[in-house]
Parts: C-alpha cells; structure tokens; sequence
C-alpha cells in the first residue's frame, strides 16, 4: 500500500494525458475546452491529496517520483488551460513528442537503480535534450511570471505559468543525483545538452541561408523590376520551393515569430486574416527570428505559399470561422459508362461544427476545394435544409455571389453555393454549420475518362477541405456495359458483375483502369441537336515554324536543353531573359545556367508577334502561378488584348506536369497544345508539320481523354440512348473554347454562353450552382430556373438505376446522415 498512491497518480496521468491528445484537436481555439481543463485540474488536484495525506508512509525512492508525476500532471493541465487562454499556439509535433518523452525519461530514471546503465545513458541523453526545451519555454513565459504572482493569491491558475521552470529545477537535481551514483551519468546528460544545441545551430545555419535567399531575391525584384508582374511573383520564381523556404514564408502567418508574442499570448485582433491555418508554435523558428526574417511583407509571403505551395485552400475568402470543422462522412456513388468513357460521381458529405452548444464562437461556415480531371464538370449540388434535400438552381456567377454573401454575411440562414476556379478546381461553401451539429451536402461531377496508353482511367473526385483523417465512407461503383475492368483498387469488394463497393476510412485517392472500349454509336438528343462521341486522331497540318522558343526553368536538364538545339540546330533558337535572346554557341552555357536556376517560367506568349510562326517548347512546373494570381497587372491585360486578336501559339510540353497559367490558356483554347517528347520534335523538325485539332461550334476535343463530341441536326433516325453527361460535357468545354477571346473578364454577361451554361446545368466561370432556403430568397435575388433546361445531375436519370443492395447502402449511409441531422436539431430545440 506505500506505493498505491504512485500508481494512483501514474495512471492518472496516463488518462490525462490521453484525454489531451485525443480531444485537443476538437477543441482547440474553440473556446469550449473548459470542461476538459476541469478535468485535468481535478486529477492534479486528487493526486495531490493522495500524496499530502500520505506524505508520511511514501518509500524516499518514490517521493521524487511521486513530485515528477505531479508536474507531468499539472503539464497536461498548463496545456489544456492554453486552449482556452492562448500562452502557446498550436505546437509543432516534435514539441510535443519532445514534452512526453521527457517526463517518461523522468520517470524512469527515479528507478535508475533498477535499470541497466545503457538504458540509464538513454534516459539521461532524452532528459538533456528535453531540458533544452523547458528551459527555452521558462525563458520565453519570463516577462509572465510578474503578472503570474500578483494574480496567484486570487487566480490560483496562474501556478501553470511556472510549470516549465519547476520541471527544469527537478531536472537539474535528478541530473545531480544520478551523477552522484555514476559520474558518466552526467555526461550522457550534457551529451544531450550538446545535441539540442547542434541541432539548434544547423536550423540557424539554414535558417539564415533560406532568409538571405528570400531576401536578395526581394531586393532583386526591386532593381530589376519587370513592371508586367507583381514583385511578389519574381521573388517566387528565385527561390527554391524547400520545406525551410517555406518555414521562412510562414513566419508571422502561420508560425509565431519573436515579434508576435502579444499575440501568442491571446491578443491578436487580426480576425480570420487572408491565411487560414493554425497558428503554429515552433521554438526553433522564434529562436532563429530573433536573430534575422525576411524583410519581404505578409501580404507577399502569403500570395508566394497560395501560388508556389499548393496553399490555395488556405488563401479561400472566409465569411466565417471554420477552425473547429471536421468532414464526418462521405457517401460516393459512381457510375462509369465505358462505351462513352465518361462517368458520373457524386459525393454526399457530412461536415461536423465540433463546437459545443453555447460556445463563444458558435456557426461556422464549411469550404470544400473539389479537384477535377481534365475536362471534367460540375452538374448537380443539393443541400439537406430541415432534413430535406434541396437542389441547387443554376444563374450567373453576379447573381449567386450577391445572394451567398448577402444571406451568410448579414442574415445568417441556409446558402450553399459551388464556384468555378482556374486548374481543374470548383469550390462548394455550406453555411451555417451549427455547434455540435452535421450539415449535409451533395456534389455531382461529369468527368471523361482520360486515356492512359491503351486503356481509359477513372481518378476519384478528392478534395480539400476540413479535416478528413478520421471520416468514414462508403463507395458504390458500377460499371455499365460489357467492358471488364483492368484494375481495380484493392480495398474494393465485388458485389456482382462490374459492381463494387467499399465501406471505411475515406480514400483519398485512386484510380480504376478499363480496357479501352469500343465507342458506342448512340447519342444524345437535346433540342433538336444530337451529340455523338468519336475517337480522335491528331491532324498533322503544315506549319511554317520560324521561331522556337524554349521556356526554360529549373525543371530542365542540361542533357533536355542541348538535344532541343540539336534537333532545331538550322532553325533560330531563342529564349526569354528580359527579352528575346537567341541561343548561340558563345551564350548557350551561360543562358541555360542563369535560366535553370528560376523555380519556375511565365512565358509572355502576349510579347509573340508572329504566334503562327513559333513553336513554344516548355516542361511546365505545377507549382506556379495562375492568371488569377496576375489579375489587374499589366500582364493580364496585354495577354487579353492577344487573345481577342484570336491568336494561337503552338506548344509542345516536354514534362509531365503544366504550368497553372497555360493550362488555363490551353482549357480556353488558346493554345495548340501537344504532350510530346524528343520523339514528337524531331518529328515537327523533319516533317514541318505540327498537330492541330481543329474545334467548331459543332465539334470540341477532349484531347486527354482521346476523344470527340460532334453535334449535328438531329433526325428521326438518329440512334438514342447515351447519357445526358454527353450534351453536359459538349456545353462546358465549348463554353470554354468561346471564352477563349474573354479570358481576363470571366463575370462578363455573356447572354448565349450563360443561357447554354443554364441548359446543361453546369458550372462555368460565368455560372454557379446555388440553394437557397426559402422561395423567397430566390425571388429575391432573381434566381429562377430554367424550363426546357436538364437540371441537375442524377444518378437515377442518366440510366444508372443502382440494384437493390446498391440502394441498400446508399439509403442506410444517408439515412445515417439525415438521423443526426435531426437528433441534433431536436436536441437543440429541446435544450
């Protein structure tokens, strides 16, 4: 029994601290963690009335023991107090792991008599390095200790404030025991002092070159500034995309710096700002600030991360809060139509407000960033308002917008809304998302399958949204027609011929593979128009190719670069540097090496004179910037006063990704793009001739996809019997091949673009799909559907009846949904 109370107190600790780990993330910065906090202050406080009451019969070798399981106590507890009174924001994972590791080192080594001495040297080294990091937050919580002592006598609480310099003094009199006993103890200690300092000056060493690389590229873009592009977009482009590049970028965004104290302490008034990501606490990035930062401002470091690191989530215009949602569920249900090699998916999710009922910071607003295949179109949104499903109406972008900002910023009642964006990306916002309540919603995506050698694939619709780690889902897949699949995903179970499905943790992404089908000569009728799926076969016509251009960045090689020359060797070869240089013997080195060195290439196809003349080679990096990101720059303007010329430049791309900017050109058609290699050059040399695909009002390409969609007058013989997705995917990639001249002013009121938009029921960069709650608010605002129009998407009306286990699953997954809709909702009434 002289030992209970140590095992009392070891338990409780363990559960303390298990409760932090796991519920943390529900709670954090929420404001609804003081019922967590209570009860990690009463296990502090039952253990301690354990020991005080049985101070007398404690063992002397458990009674250091006992003291360090008390501070681990009041640790978890300092912790859960700061997500109600921010002292630290978020740590970073090595933080925290260093924390816990050091007090199990503590504790084990009050029984380092039972123990082997190598594992005591091991214990000994964790201690010394975690002493490092006690010490670093006792000196950073220094100017608190004032405030701490005054406030003692009347906020108890404010002993938390003092945690780290008690759990540095018993490190230090542990450490002085121990040496006692075995003097190479003390080394093994101070053997992991050193090892925490080493690692703290190899991070400064780096620290200072990633700053002096962000800061002369910043004092660059202002000597040689190129007024067609923001100065921002030049210091991207000469700086490598590194994790600690992007830790310098970061720095007073997202993780605390040596200036913001006052505001890691719970003062920052910012609001949401225009990043949204949690703010991080990294003791090695606030030590390496107090020394230098990059000079470069918040609003730059800010449009860098959106465009160079795939941040764009973080950068979505919030109208509210959405810190404390998690994805709940996700139900997907797709259906492959092989003979036409398109698809159609929807995915009806669950969003959760973690929120407890009555906490300060209340609804929130959900944001969803779904990726797309190439081609790809959103045709159907639904959202559940009183537990009943919703459908979306389709109108102009002006309209949606008015409406969403006005119901979500000022009245505070039900809107969802889906946005076009640039790269193959759609937004969908739900609004409001209550406390301790799920919201559900509905996507619907048109895709084709893109042809992969000698098969077709079908890529899962993932997104990007609020956390997913923990959703579940069920997937139906179903695969019409005779065509057998090549591969399918291993987590999938058959339920019967060409039918799958699958039940568990979200899958973010994978692919199914098909052997490529033989193309079904059925149609689709709308309006007197039938649209018919072909193959396409790439024509080679007679180019007079004067010019070659080589858009060169840190993506090529030196081996890519010379056999370029080689194949073009009696044809001028340039390259842009400010302006048009030819690539000579005497300048060829010295070009490729001052070009190569830029993280990425904006080639000014606008600065083209002759774009029927010139062949533009580039090996694209995805990690750039978009039009979007140069709206209202010189550049932008120059690049629509091309366009409405109605120019085309010839591309081959070399690589296996694309530039955001000319991908967006190629999705408007102002390109004549061709994937290629070596191969496909020497071809174009020898031959003259480039590939052309050559789109009308009757015929657009999906080139990825290998195929055609032709419209023609339709006649009573006309074969019937393809998909609605047919007319859908002809009216957005034809929307987007006449938007082409219109590139830079994406909200024009395009009366015959919207009205086609409208038709088909997809969203377009002039068209959204919007709900709204009441008839009234689309009377309101104007929005009435369309009446000859197809509406949107649906699984039941595209000839794809799920089977009756199909249903079986789908109903019982929203069902599920719909059941805690209501219970949340009548609960709240209720309360």
């Amino acid at each position: 029994m002289q030992t209970s109370q140590w095992w009392i107190g070891l338990g409780l600790l363990i559960v303390s601290a298990l409760l932090l780990l796991l519920l943390s993330d529900n709670y954090q910065n929420t404001g609804n963690s003081q019922g967590l906090f209570i009860i990690h202050i009463m296990f502090t406080g039952v253990f301690s009335v354990v020991i005080f009451f049985e101070r007398k019969s404690i063992p002397a070798a458990y009674k250091l023991a006992n003291y360090i399981v008390f501070l681990g106590l009041m640790l978890v507890s300092a912790w859960s107090l700061n997500n109600n009174i921010t002292v630290f924001h978020q740590s970073v994972m090595w933080m925290t792991i260093l924390q816990i590791a050091t007090i199990v080192a503590l504790i084990v080594l009050c029984f380092y008599q039972l123990l082997p001495q190598w594992l005591n040297y091991f214990f000994l080294f964790i201690t010394g390095v975690g002493c490092m990091l006690f010490v670093y937050m006792s000196l950073y919580l220094l100017p608190m200790y004032l405030i701490s002592i005054v406030l003692l006598p009347a906020l108890g609480f404010s002993l938390h404030s003092f945690i780290a310099v008690f759990i540095t003094i018993c490190i230090v009199l542990l450490v002085i025991k121990l040496s006692r006993y075995h003097k190479k103890y003390l080394r093994a200690f101070l053997l992991g002092v050193v090892a925490a300092l080493v690692c703290t000056i190899i991070f400064l060493v780096q620290w200072f070159s990633a700053v002096r690389l962000v800061n002369t590229a910043y004092h660059n873009s202002l000597l040689n500034h190129n007024p067609d592009v923001p100065a921002w977009i030049q210091v991207s482009q000469q700086l490598p995309h590194t994790a600690i590049t992007e830790k310098v970028l970061k720095t007073g965004v997202v993780y605390v710096n040596a200036s913001d104290k006052w505001n890691d302490w719970g003062f920052d008034f910012s609001g949401f700002g225009r990043y949204h990501e949690a703010k991080k606490h990294d003791p090695l990035i606030a030590i390496a600030s107090l020394f230098v930062q990059p000079e470069i401002g918040n609003n730059d470091k800010i449009n860098i991360l959106e465009s160079t690191y795939k941040n764009r989530y973080a950068t979505e215009e919030r109208l509210w809060s959405g810190e404390s949602l998690t994805t709940e569920n996700v139900v997907t249900t797709i259906n492959i139509w092989p003979q036409w090699q398109m698809a159609y998916t929807e995915k009806t999710i669950a969003v959760r407000n973690n929120n407890l009922p009555g906490g300060i910071w209340g609804q929130q607003e959900a944001i969803y960033l779904f990726h797309l295949p190439e081609g790809a179109v959103i045709s159907s949104l639904s959202l559940w308002v009183n537990g009943v499903e919703e459908k979306g109406i389709l109108t102009t972008k002006e309209k949606a917008d008015t409406a969403y900002k006005t119901i979500v910023g000022v009245e505070k009642r039900d809107p969802s809304i889906v946005h076009w964006q640039e790269g193959n990306e759609v937004s969908v916002r739900v609004f409001p998302v209550l406390p301790a309540d799920n919201r559900v919603f509905k996507i619907g995506i048109t895709t084709p399958l893109l042809k992969n050698g000698n098969s077709v694939q079908y890529s899962n619709i993932n997104f990007t949204g609020p956390p997913a780690h923990k959703t579940a889902e069920i997937i139906e897949l179903k695969i019409s027609g005779n065509v057998q699949p090549l591969s399918v995903p291993g987590f999938f179970h058959k339920s019967s011929d060409r039918q799958y499905y699958f039940k568990g943790r979200y899958k973010h992404q994978w692919e199914l593979l098909l052997k490529e089908p033989a193309l079904s000569n059925k149609g689709f009728v709308y309006k007197n128009k039938v649209y018919n799926i072909a193959r396409y076969t790439p024509q080679l016509v007679a180019a007079d190719l004067q010019k070659i251009y080589m858009d060169v960045d840190n993506s090529w090689s030196r081996q890519e670069w010379q056999q370029v020359l080689d194949i073009f060797k009696n044809r001028p070869v340039y390259v842009r540097n400010g302006s048009p240089v030819k690539v000579e013997k005497n300048n060829a080195d010295e070009l490729f090496a001052r070009l190569s060195v830029n993280s990425f290439s904006l080639f000014p196809v606008y600065n083209i004179t002759e774009p029927a003349k010139v062949l533009l080679i580039t090996k694209g990096n995805p990690a750039a910037p978009n039009l979007k990101d140069m709206a209202n720059t010189p550049f932008a303007e120059k690049m629509k006063v091309f366009l409405q010329k109605g120019h085309y430049v010839n591309v081959v791309d070399i690589g296996n990704g694309i530039t955001p900017y000319l991908k967006t050109l190629r999705e408007y058609r102002a390109l004549h793009y061709e994937k290629g290699n070596m191969e496909l050059l020497s071809q174009i040399a020898t031959t003259g001739k480039f590939p052309y695909n050559s789109e009308t009002d009757d015929r657009v390409v999906l080139k990825d996809a290998g195929l055609i969609i032709n419209r023609s007058d339709s006649s009573e013989a006309a074969l019937t019997g393809a998909p609605d997705h047919l007319y859908r995917l002809f009216a957005y990639n034809n929307i987007m091949r006449q938007m082409g001249k219109n590139l830079a002013d994406s909200t024009a009121d395009d009366n015959e673009l919207i009205t086609t938009a409208r038709q088909a029921n997809i969203v377009t960069p002039l068209s959204c799909l919007i709900v709204l709650e009441t008839k009234a608010d689309y009377e309101r605002f104007n929005i009435k559907a369309i009446e000859d129009g197809l509406n949107n998407a649906a699984q039941n009306k595209s000839g794809a009846v799920p089977e009756p286990h199909e249903w079986a699953l789908i109903i019982t997954g929203l069902a599920g949904l719909i059941y805690m809709h209501y219970t949340k909702k009548r609960n709240k009434k209720y309360a």
